[in-house]
């Protein structure tokens, strides 16, 4: 290859100083006379999602190799939500997502490449890789980590929620020793995303639906040999866009994003991976296309039809040992606009002949539904308008209550909320209303997850409401309505809700009310003090609020 654009870099005596620093590291005349291929890669000892992917990175150097180019690998951060569930330290999950996007930006801006791959795995980095990667515009190719086994306690197939529930309701106290042992030592039997629809596998497989990843590589078991493969010929591709000079955004199009939004309703996508795509679509200029108006319109064209759980019955192991992702695309191909292209060269309607071929519905079964008998109607993934919010999300399952009406029990802190419920302070009807969890107010808008699991785990899932202007994790559970915009902290109507209004929440009308008969008159109390320093004064300060992508 001979016309890429580090070549006039790289040639010529004013490039000396230049070839040398890569001399410095044992690379040749030879090596820096091809393209610079960015290999981005999150592998750390931090949880088991990034712990094996050392191996994928070097599989994919190998075949960046063999394409005719060189591979130069740098490290971005990476990190697990649960260890901090419920602590304050949650607060800095989301401004992950920011922190890997500048990571990426700013080594690929000032190191000189032609290509990027980023491997990457959970809720947070996957995100990161795309906003970073929308920022530098290169050849692109995201390497999803893949899914983790699913665990085995006392013969029945288990996921980490599962113990999260019985952990955060308290619930777990009254378990023998031996019982909790068996739960620790058997939830996780490996790496990977946790083998549920929560965040981290929804955006795994959003970076395929756009066309980010090669075709069934985001359901592939973590440290397989299928997934080695497939990130080999990821190092391949990326090779391949560089000489063709296909870049990040003649892939992820305004058309493609429609496809990446349509396919998360197919999918009973995590609430987070809406705020993601936001974020990605404000990114990219798109947000006169991709907005939360957008999301409540196709949520009610494109029906569920992935029986995964938390929304279904079974685990996202199950898909895909029946044909993984474009065996879904194929189920849902009205819904998508076939003409996309796809970083595999396959257009969308080619990677849907694909998975069509792989339809049996005996083999199938009941794990992917078709789209005239779906899991649920609807996307899952419900905007709700009123007096409380000029937007806010509610994930739906699929025996999920249409209509909730409760009394309000009003926090500013997760930790008192959990332990009102573990104390049996929160009764059903109850609605707690969780403020002050914003992008400002939390500040990098929380993980209230451990208060969702709180109220699941104490039999409460139907019968108590969690209302806040944070976020819940794809684990979460029960009735949830998050991401509340205006958020309390910039005087948002949630601040002036109070102990014992009446909580009307209608999933079918999309409305989201406080019906206190004094409610629009009540003063905006001063929101509490939170920290001033570091990344969460940055985003205290400066970040958007969630119907733009809660965004630095």
């Amino acid at each position: 290859m001979t016309d890429y654009p580090t070549r006039e870099y790289y040639t010529g005596k004013r490039s000396a100083h230049r070839r040398a620093v890569y001399k410095g590291i044992g690379l040749t005349d030879r090596d820096l006379d091809q393209p610079l291929i960015a290999v981005v890669s999150t592998a750390s000892e931090v949880c088991p999602g990034h712990f094996h992917l050392q191996k994928v990175v070097q599989s994919v150097k190998n075949g960046i190799w063999q394409a005719g180019a060189t591979p130069l690998e740098f490290s971005a951060i990476s990190q697990c939500a649960t260890q901090t569930l419920g602590l304050p330290g949650i607060r800095y999950d989301l401004p992950a997502r920011e922190l890997i996007a500048l990571d990426i930006e700013t080594i690929v801006e000032t190191q000189l490449f032609d290509g990027l791959v980023v491997v990457t795995t959970c809720d947070k980095t996957i995100p990161g890789a795309l906003l970073g990667a929308s920022r530098v515009n290169l050849p692109t190719v995201i390497v999803p980590g893949g899914i983790m086994e699913t665990g085995f306690v006392n013969g029945k197939e288990v996921s980490l929620s599962d113990l999260d529930e019985k952990v955060f309701s308290g619930k777990i106290d009254a378990m023998p020793d031996k019982e909790v042992a068996d739960w620790e030592n058997r939830v996780i039997p490996g790496s990977g995303a946790c083998p549920i629809m929560g965040t981290a596998n929804t955006m795994q497989v959003l970076s395929e639906i756009v066309g980010m990843s090669m075709p069934f590589s985001s359901t592939k078991i973590a440290g397989s040999a299928a997934q080695l493969r497939l990130a080999k010929e990821a190092g391949n591709r990326v090779v391949e866009l560089v000489r063709r000079n296909i870049r990040f955004s003649d892939i992820v199009t305004r058309r493609s994003m429609q496809n990446m939004l349509r396919g998360a309703m197919s999918l009973g996508a995590a609430s987070n991976s809406m705020l993601h795509m936001l974020a990605l679509s404000h990114d990219m200029g798109y947000e006169d296309t991709v907005d939360i108006d957008c999301i409540a319109r196709i949520s009610r064209e494109v029906p569920c039809i992935l029986n995964v759980k938390p929304v279904g019955d079974y685990y996202l192991t199950d898909l895909e040992r029946l044909g993984g992702i474009p065996l879904l695309l194929s189920r849902i191909r009205t819904f998508l606009d076939g003409e996309c292209s796809t970083v595999s060269g396959l257009t969308m309607s080619q990677i849907c002949d694909l998975g069509a071929e792989l339809d049996d519905p005996q083999r199938v079964g009941d794990v992917l539904k078709d789209v005239q008998h779906p899991v649920m109607d609807n996307g899952g993934i419900i905007v709700l308008r009123g007096n409380l919010a000029s937007s806010a999300i509610v994930r739906a399952f699929k025996h999920s209550r249409h209509t909730f009406v409760g009394t309000a029990k009003v926090y500013d802190s997760q930790e008192d909320a959990m332990a009102a419920v573990q104390k049996g302070e929160v009764k059903p009807g109850d609605a707690i209303v969780l403020r002050y969890m914003g992008p400002k107010g939390g500040p990098g808008m929380p993980d209230c997850f451990g208060v969702a699991a709180a109220v699941v785990g104490a039999g409460l899932e139907e019968t108590v409401a969690v209302i806040t202007d944070g976020r819940f994790s794809g684990f979460a559970r029960g009735v949830g309505v998050c991401q509340i915009c205006p958020e309390a902290a910039s005087g948002g109507p949630l601040s002036r809700v109070r102990d014992g209004d009446e909580i009307v929440i209608n999933a079918l009308e999309g409305t989201l009310d406080d019906k206190a008969p004094d409610f629009e008159e009540r003063s905006v109390p001063q929101p509490p003090e939170r920290t001033k320093r570091g990344i969460l004064n940055i985003y205290r300060r400066i970040a958007g609020e969630a119907a733009t992508g809660a965004r630095l």
